[in-house]
């Protein structure tokens, strides 16, 4: 399992499921708070993007430092399952098609 094809691999899911997300993740996050917000919305949920590397990328480091590689991984994969419970748990289910999103009342 220490072989170049599972890191490709690894690497692939990890590509795919990043544009995914950053392909779902505005109309998704506008289609909870009514049009007049969006910007707002829009704004914060790209600066989270941003928060996770300039907090992220050193805190990582730090860890991986004072307790090994794995820690930071171990870490960073309880904070993924954190956040993917939180979503399902917090995300409303709405029908598709049922939001001011896609009513296209704008460019």
């Amino acid at each position: 399992m220490t072989s170049y094809a599972v890191l490709l691999g690894a690497r692939v899911i990890m590509a795919v499921s990043q544009a995914v997300f950053w392909a779902v993740v505005i109309s998704t996050a506008t289609g909870l708070f009514p049009p007049r917000v969006h910007g707002r919305v829009i704004a914060v949920v790209l600066a989270g993007g941003n928060l996770a590397t300039v907090l992220g990328v050193p805190a990582g480091t730090w860890l991986g430092q004072q307790a090994g590689w794995r820690a930071s991984f171990v870490a960073l994969s309880t904070v993924g399952l954190l956040a993917l419970a939180a979503i399902v748990l917090l995300l409303p289910a709405t029908a598709a098609g049922h939001g001011p999103v896609t009513k296209g009342t704008r460019p």
